[in-house]
């Protein structure tokens, strides 16, 4: 980049560039602080328009404070009937009286006074309007949202009825509990009010703050706006948002409902506009004021770009004086101190040209510190012209030695290489003596960890030969001592089955063979019985012959037959017992014949189990004797075994032996083979050197040349 164009750069774009950077920050810093004011501006607004509404409410709360603490309110509001009848309620003691109390607070601010009774629900207005039959007021929010909470209330706008006079279109609906002096809820006192009130308060503030005001509910009802008739249809907050094409109307509706002071900015129509929202005290009435900024920052930031152009063509007139001046008297000295340099650039190396600049400045003083350097140059290039003639002579001798040096290391290199090839051959013949020695060595090893490994298995299996033996001998002593016991549980099995037959035989002679005679018993005594009831039944027939004379001899006979009953009766229980007898002595025989099996059953398989034991300690006796023999055979195994594995280690250390010499013999052959390759490539490392220092040599022969015709172009004082 030319020095022209680097001063034009700094003197006057830079410049300009930084005004243009600090406009756009003042335009920044003013519009902050004007933001700033205008949002206390609208803050102090919007209070003020809050507290006009609030003192009106509140105003409007007193005078319904003191309607409902009326005497003669509170003892009318009762008495309503419960029909929409003039006359019925004309009739009513102290109505007109009421109606002409509620009368005196219809204003300005109320178009309806009125109030709802708790027994029915009737209302009873300060002027006859005609209402459905049916109309209940305690089924709206302005009866049960008081009663709820016990304190005032404030409805929604709504629309009134077509046709009812003495109303607006559209009011709102203020209202608070009516309570006896014992605190009995009588119902309910409301004003209805007018928005048109509202709408002029709102409208004065806004005209006199010349801002824009907007008064709505928390639910989202416009009560006062300023392009909005709000005094005759109800307005919705966010339909007006979604017809002012606002981005993203459901958040600007969520920020200007939200409780509590705020300052937002809404982005509609491609513009931005300031909002600041606030709460109507005692109410769920909110208020929002709103300003485009482009009202605001248009003018400001014409009038600060307006004031930075002036500045700037001012700045702009300065510093194309600056620049000119600059090129004049700095510029047009370099350029002559260019051109000097130009002509000894190209004037093959003359260093006797000089700049003459006579200035007192720093373009005189890089001048003068240019000539000096001329002449420090000038001075080095003749000691350079000197100092060739000494190189290329000890470039020749440098030469001369390389050569004989290269040649006595390659002699050296050749019995090198032939001494390493002698010492490669001797390798060969260790590593093959070493190989031998190591599969000896693998092998004595392996035979020693098999006689170790047999001499283990040996112990193992001695033992559990011995453990085995010991089994063995417990098993033969149980089976002895279980052998005895079975033994003797057949002959005591043999002596009760004995016993259980001598029972059988008893029991058969001496219990089955009575069973005849009990029966034959049985029948003589029924036969008895029979005889004697026959006996009554006769004596009985005598003594009613007989008559009064047979008294005595009928209570007689009557015994008799009693007896012969009770007799008969007997006899029948014997039988049935005895019949029950011969049945379980039926089956008593039968269970002593199953014992008597069962018996034989046992008696035979414990002769089977004695046989069984038998065996098994005659098998256990055989396998002891074996397990005592293959214990010998054994410790003479392990004894044949450990002569082995003794003479395996002998083996062994001298096979180690022989290694370790091997190996000695390996190392030294190795370390003169590593002596030898280091001699080799120390001597090639020689021979590369003194290749790379021929070729360095040659190479200073050219650059020695070189320097030389280039010294030599350059025309000095000592040339003249």
């Amino acid at each position: 980049m030319k020095l022209t164009t680097r001063f034009f750069l700094i003197v006057l774009v830079l410049p300009m560039v930084i005004l243009l950077v600090s406009t756009v920050i003042s335009v920044r810093q003013q519009q902050g602080i004007i933001s700033s004011l205008i949002e206390d501006i609208q803050q102090r607004t919007v209070a003020e328009a809050g507290n006009a509404v609030a003192a009106e409410i509140s105003r409007l709360e007193g005078r319904l404070f003191a309607m409902a603490r009326l005497p003669q309110v509170r003892r009318v509001i009762g008495s309503f009937p419960g029909v929409y009848d003039q006359e019925l309620f004309e009739a009513v003691p102290g109505y007109l009286d009421y109606r002409e109390t509620l009368q005196a607070f219809v204003d300005d601010g109320v178009s309806l006074a009125y109030t709802v009774s708790a027994v029915n629900g009737t209302l009873g207005l300060n002027s006859w309007i005609q209402l459905p039959e049916d109309y209940d007021g305690r089924q709206n929010d302005y009866y049960t949202q008081p009663v709820a909470l016990n304190r005032v209330y404030l409805t929604d706008p709504y629309l009134n009825p077509e046709g009812v006079e003495n109303t607006d279109p559209t009011a709102v609906t203020i209202s608070r509990p009516v309570r006896s002096a014992s605190g009995e809820l009588l119902g309910v006192a409301a004003f209805d009010i007018g928005l048109n009130p509202v709408v002029q308060i709102i409208s004065q503030i806004a005209q006199e703050n010349q801002a824009n005001i907007s008064l709505y509910t928390s639910s989202g009802l416009y009560i006062s706006h300023p392009t909005l008739d709000t005094t005759t249809e109800l307005q919705s907050v966010l339909q007006q948002l979604e017809r002012e094409e606002i981005q993203d109307p459901q958040a600007a509706f969520a920020q200007l409902i939200e409780p509590g002071e705020h300052a937002f900015t809404i982005q509609a129509g491609g513009e931005a506009y300031l909002y600041v929202t606030g709460q109507v005290p005692g109410t769920n009435w909110r208020i929002a004021a709103s300003l485009r900024e482009a009202d605001v920052f248009g003018p400001l930031t014409a009038q600060i770009l307006g004031l930075n152009s002036l500045t700037a063509l001012v700045l702009l007139g300065v510093l194309v004086i600056v620049l000119i001046t600059l090129q004049r008297t700095v510029v047009a000295n370099i350029l002559r101190a260019s051109g000097r340099l130009n002509e000894i650039a190209s004037g093959d190396g003359d260093l006797t040209q000089r700049i003459m600049i006579s200035r007192k400045d720093e373009i005189g003083v890089l001048a003068s510190n240019f000539n000096k350097f001329v002449d420090t140059l000038g001075g080095i290039i003749t000691q350079i012209k000197e100092n060739l003639q000494e190189g290329t002579r000890v470039r020749q001798e440098l030469t001369a030695s390389t050569e004989e040096t290269t040649s006595a290391m390659n002699q050296i290199a050749a019995n090198v290489a032939s001494i390493k090839e002698q010492i490669r051959s001797l390798d060969r013949a260790i590593e093959i003596n070493t190989g031998a020695v190591h599969s000896m060595s693998e092998e004595a090893r392996l035979v020693t960890e098999q006689l170790d490994e047999q001499g283990s298995m040996v112990e193992e299996s001695t033992a559990s030969v011995n453990q085995m033996l010991s089994s063995l001998e417990s098993v033969a002593s149980i089976t002895r001592q279980r052998r005895e016991i079975t033994t003797q549980l057949a002959e005591n099995s043999q002596a009760a089955n004995e016993q259980l037959d001598m029972t059988n035989d008893i029991f058969k002679t001496g219990v089955a063979a009575n069973i005849d005679q009990i029966k034959e018993m049985v029948e003589t005594i029924q036969g008895i019985a029979s005889q004697t009831n026959l006996l009554a039944m006769n004596a009985a027939i005598e003594a009613a012959h007989a008559g009064e004379a047979g008294k005595g001899f009928a209570v007689v006979s009557d015994e008799i037959r009693k007896l012969a009953e009770n007799s008969a009766e007997s006899s029948n229980t014997i039988s049935t017992t005895i019949g029950l007898i011969i049945e379980n002595i039926e089956k008593t025989g039968q269970m002593v014949n199953q014992v008597s099996e069962y018996f034989s059953t046992v008696i035979r398989e414990v002769n089977e189990t004695v046989n069984a034991f038998s065996e098994i300690e005659s098998s256990t006796m055989e396998l002891t004797e074996g397990g005592r023999q293959i214990l010998q055979a054994m410790t003479a195994l392990q004894e044949a075994s450990l002569k082995i594995k003794q003479g395996a280690q002998g083996m062994t250390g001298s096979i180690q032996e022989i290694t370790r010499n091997q190996e000695q013999i390996t190392h030294s052959s190795s370390e003169s083979s590593n002596g030898m390759s280091e001699i080799t490539i120390g001597v090639q490392e020689i021979n590369e050197a003194m290749n790379h220092i021929q070729t360095l040599n040659t190479n200073l022969s050219g650059v020695i040349d070189t320097l030389g015709q280039l010294v030599h172009t350059f025309k000095t004082e000592t040339d003249r």
